[in-house]
């Protein structure tokens, strides 16, 4: 897995036609969405550890306690369990927590989506509403992108321990390996985006960066020259530094070939 400081000087972010792409742009914003509307039902989902020592039991039931105050009736309950009734009643409990957690963090955590190339035809085909939008290119050294963290794809989904379920919606818990598994793991069949991610405790942020930290914009090979109008006016008054390359379809290779062009009026 790559460590943050290893993140590349550019990271790209594609954008379709839609108004909001437009509006965000015009307000320079980057907007945090929810896992549950990404196109990946598998991702931000997780796995429960079932081979449970009884170190991990104890643990667990004192941390459980302490996060939900048990009732004195439940604790002589669970205290009088045979250890094999025990084992089942806790893992009762763990997979409802696990179910909540899990819920929790696809419907409510935010999450904003970069990538480090700015030419991979899937991503234009998938993200770039099939060659007619754009991709914005940032420089990484801005302060936003500080906690942006790659992805990490994977054969398998993510198995957790007992008490690493209390900790998965807490925004504290950030720097913590085993809650990064879960927003940043996907199946290894996404490893061609080369994703990287930021994440924020809550879905619908909508967080302003800094117009310099803005390099590029990139215009797919099928845009429409309007929408790519209404883009290049918007800079003038926003960012004049920002460089405009025009993407053309080669007639050699499968790629897109982008040329920097200069817009007036």
């Amino acid at each position: 897995m790559k460590k943050t400081q290893d993140k590349p000087d550019r990271i790209y972010k594609y954008e379709n036609t839609s108004d909001y792409s437009l509006l965000n742009l015009e307000s320079g914003i980057i907007y945090f969405n929810k896992a549950a509307n990404f196109n990946d039902p598998f991702d931000c989902r997780f796995n429960f550890k079932t081979e449970v020592s009884d170190e991990e039991l104890i643990e667990f039931v004192k941390n459980l306690e302490i996060k939900t105050n048990f009732s004195e009736s439940l604790k002589i309950y669970l205290n009088k369990l045979p250890i094999s009734e025990f084992k089942v009643k806790i893992e009762e409990i763990a997979n409802k927590v696990l179910f909540e957690e899990q819920r929790k963090l696809r419907e409510e955590r935010g999450i904003a989506c970069f990538t480090e190339a700015n030419d991979n035809l899937l991503m234009w085909a998938h993200y770039g509403s099939s060659y007619k939008g754009f991709c914005l290119e940032f420089d990484s050294q801005f302060e936003m992108f500080d906690k942006i963290r790659p992805v990490n794809y994977s054969s398998s989904i993510p198995k957790f321990n007992l008490n690493s379920l209390l900790n998965l919606n807490n925004p504290k818990s950030d720097k913590n390996e085993e809650v990064y598994k879960i927003w940043g793991t996907k199946s290894v069949n996404w490893a061609y985006e080369k994703e990287w991610r930021l994440a924020h405790a809550e879905f619908g942020t909508k967080y302003h960066y800094p117009h310099e930290s803005l390099k590029s914009i990139y215009f797919g090979p099928m845009i429409d020259l309007n929408y790519r109008e209404k883009i290049c006016f918007t800079m003038l008054s926003q960012n004049r530094g920002v460089k405009f390359y025009e993407g053309k379809i080669s007639n050699e290779d499968f790629k897109i070939q982008f040329v920097e062009f200069q817009y007036t009026q």
